[in-house]
């Protein structure tokens, strides 16, 4: 839910950069989240959320590609990382693995309302069917919620 939309795998690079196709490894549809759903506004003031994904293709390059499909105003991401998790119910990380994504070379970025952005490549291999923690830390709330409530993988908030 949130922000991450997929999580694209490259399957061949080169040593001048990434070649060959991005493929979609796990996606969700994005929506409004009904009320019930959303997640509550004062708890994504100067909060991390982490979203644990299972990754349905591997590859040596990922990007990872953010939405703020119905957003009403600009959303910024102050930082966001890919680690490994420890395991697919718990928050928990493998620190070592932990490397944080770039913008257009920034690591910070603004999502205008409704658009999408898309991360740098980053070289970081990753086997079919292998999980994946995404962390997005947000400085000031989503004006409105982008995301998919239920069975989209498990969430922690929490300041950073």
């Amino acid at each position: 839910m949130f922000a991450v939309v997929s999580l694209g795998m490259a399957h061949a690079q080169s040593s001048t950069g990434v070649q060959g196709n991005w493929v979609g490894s796990w996606a969700t549809s994005q929506q409004i989240p009904e009320p019930q759903n959303a997640l509550a506004s004062e708890d994504l003031h100067d909060a991390t959320l982490r979203q644990i994904v299972h990754l349905s293709v591997g590859g040596p390059v990922l990007r990872v590609h953010l939405s703020n499909a119905f957003g009403t105003a600009p959303l910024h991401f102050a930082s966001v990382h890919i680690a490994k998790p420890v395991s697919v119910n718990a928050a928990k990380i493998d620190a070592a693995s932990d490397k944080a994504l770039t913008f257009f070379g920034e690591s910070d970025v603004t999502v205008p309302a409704g658009a999408e952005f898309i991360s740098d490549p980053v070289e970081y291999p990753m086997a079919a069917g292998s999980n994946l923690a995404v962390t997005m830390h947000f400085d000031v709330p989503p004006a409105q919620q982008t995301g998919h409530p239920g069975g989209t993988g498990n969430f922690v908030c929490g300041s950073w």
